[in-house]
C-alpha cells in the first residue's frame, strides 16, 4: 500500500514473536497463494519477492489492483471476519512468504498492543489507498490516473542511479484494468511519457527515469494537448 510495509512497522520484541510462530514456504513464479472465494483464515507476510492480487470480472478479464512486495502482509480480512477470500494472490516473482494460522494472528491481536496498533495503522491506510482510487475513478482523465499509477508502481521498483526499474514490466492491458480504462489508451498515454522522457521499456522491464518529475505530474496534471482521454 502507500506506507511503509507492516513487517517494517513492527518493534524487534513483536518481531521476535511473530517469527516464532509463522512457517516459511518458498513459492515460484505463477503459483497461486490465495484462491478468490475458498475459505481459510491463514495470513501471509511477503519475506522475499513479490506477488499480485486481482479479482476475475464477470466477462473473464482479470482485475489487478495492487502488488505485495517484502515486509507487505495479505489474508488478514479473512483472518478477522472469517469472510471468503476477497482476492486471488498470485506469486509474480519466486518468493518466500511466511504464514500465521489465523488462530496464531487472532492471539498476536489480543496479547501484543504494538501488533495490534500496527494492524491498525495497516488498516487505516488500505482505507486512505481505496478512498484516493475511487477519487481518481471519478475525477481524473486516463493519463492522469496512468501517471498516479505510475508513481504508485514505483514503490515496488528498484532504484538504479537517478532511475526505478519495475520488473517485470506491467503490460498495458494491466495497467488498463488497475486504472480503469482500456489497453489502447494506456499505449497512446504511456507513448507520450516516453516522448517527454519519464519512461521506457528495456528487456522486459519497465524504467521510470525521473520519478521526482512524475510525482510532480501526479500533482499538477498534464496538460491537455487536444487527444480525448476521459475514458
Amino acid at each position: 500500500m502507500g506506507g511503509a510495509p507492516f513487517l517494517e512497522t513492527l518493534d524487534e520484541p513483536t518481531m521476535a514473536l511473530l517469527k516464532r510462530r509463522w512457517l516459511r514456504k518458498r513459492w515460484m513464479r505463477g503459483e497461486t497463494i490465495l484462491v478468490h472465494g475458498e475459505t481459510g483464515a491463514d495470513v501471509y507476510f511477503v519475506v522475499e519477492g513479490m506477488a499480485r492480487a486481482s479479482v476475475m470480472s464477470e466477462d473473464g478479464k482479470s482485475v489487478s489492483y495492487t502488488e505485495f512486495v517484502a515486509g507487505d502482509i495479505f489474508g488478514e480480512f479473512a483472518a478477522i471476519d472469517q469472510a471468503p477470500r476477497s482476492t486471488d494472490v498470485v506469486a509474480v516473482t519466486d518468493m518466500t512468504v511466511a504464514r500465521l494460522p489465523g488462530a496464531a494472528f487472532r492471539g498476536l491481536v489480543e496479547e501484543d498492543p504494538g501488533f495490534t496498533w500496527a494492524l491498525l495503522r495497516h488498516f487505516a491506510d488500505v482505507s486512505r489507498q481505496m478512498n484516493q482510487r475511487v477519487y481518481e475513478f471519478s475525477t481524473l482523465l486516463v493519463r492522469e490516473r496512468l501517471v498516479r499509477e505510475l508513481v504508485r508502481l514505483a514503490r515496488i521498483g528498484t532504484p538504479e542511479g537517478a532511475s526505478i526499474v519495475v520488473a517485470p514490466a506491467p503490460t498495458h492491458q494491466e495497467l488498463a484494468a488497475r486504472i480503469s480504462t482500456h489497453r489502447e489508451a494506456v499505449s497512446r498515454e504511456m507513448s507520450r511519457l516516453s516522448k517527454m522522457g519519464l519512461v521506457r521499456r528495456i528487456s522486459g522491464t519497465l524504467v521510470i527515469s525521473e520519478i521526482e518529475r512524475l510525482r510532480e505530474l501526479s500533482l499538477d496534471g498534464i496538460a491537455d494537448d487536444g487527444v480525448e482521454n476521459a475514458l
